[in-house]
């Protein structure tokens, strides 16, 4: 009887410790993660320092009238970021008519106030690494910056990334890429590790408000719609029989003008 007793206090007591080790977790884990701001503007005064040591404000390192996409990362981390990184690194390779530098910002920010110039080289050299030679070799040197600061936390929070050191010296965070227009304005965010190449693509064209992409990809993007809780771009039935609606009236209309060609050519001859 007493050791059934015993074994009851011992388990409401493990019980008891076990809830509250949960409830703490829980209280650390809820300032942590993705809270979108779409719409809102990024502050684009903040001074970073970039791979080579130059330090300049964000808003001098976006390209002119191109979309922005954010990275948060830390550059030492050989965990999660590292499959984050990894997985930009596949979509560039996936998307190559798309290529940073050239039709669109990237940069990796590091959400570790302590990080160096070295280490921001080290994850530089990592993600080249990793992009297919006939795509490395397309995108300037410059074409994708791997920016720290003390100030970062402040930045990366604006953007709605939250995150938290951990007694290890490592931290605590979610993945995910955060993208913007060109004059700072917050399109759209994508999460996790892989990023489908259409999801990828709609969401620089996107960002990019009609500035980039072809007259194709206007009329593929007008057929989509991001659905935020499935996350990812889905299919607009109206939107795709209106844009069918329209080719259809085009080609009638050209096969018309053919029609009447013909004939007008054929009486001419007779």
């Amino acid at each position: 009887m007493r050791r059934s007793i015993y074994a009851i206090f011992a388990f409401a007591w493990l019980h008891g410790a076990f809830v509250y080790g949960t409830i703490k977790n829980l209280n650390e884990v809820k300032d942590i993660g993705i809270r979108e701001k779409l719409g809102k503007f990024l502050p684009v005064n903040f001074v970073f320092q970039d791979e080579n040591g130059k330090s300049a404000t964000w808003q001098k390192r976006i390209l002119k009238n191109k979309p922005v996409l954010m990275v948060p990362v830390y550059f030492h981390c050989h965990y999660l970021c590292n499959y984050t990184a990894r997985g930009v690194a596949q979509a560039i390779n996936q998307t190559e008519d798309f290529l940073p530098g050239r039709d669109y910002s990237l940069f990796f920010i590091s959400m570790d106030p302590d990080d160096t110039q070295e280490n921001a080289k080290a994850l530089k050299k990592s993600i080249f690494s990793q992009l297919e030679e006939r795509i490395r070799k397309q995108i300037p040197d410059s074409g994708i910056q791997f920016l720290y600061s003390k100030n970062a936390k402040k930045f990366l929070n604006a953007v709605g990334f939250y995150y938290k050191r951990d007694n290890k010296n490592e931290f605590a965070h979610t993945a995910g890429l955060i993208f913007a227009s060109d004059k700072g304005k917050l399109t759209r965010y994508l999460y996790g590790i892989q990023y489908k190449p259409r999801d990828f693509r709609f969401a620089l064209l996107e960002s990019g408000e009609g500035k980039i992409g072809s007259v194709v990809d206007k009329i593929v993007l007008y057929c989509f719609h991001y659905e935020p809780s499935k996350r990812y771009y889905g299919l607009i039935a109206w939107n795709v029989m209106k844009v069918g609606s329209v080719g259809f009236f085009i080609v009638f209309v050209l096969f018309l003008s053919y029609l009447i060609w013909h004939e007008k050519t054929k009486k001419k001859r007779v």
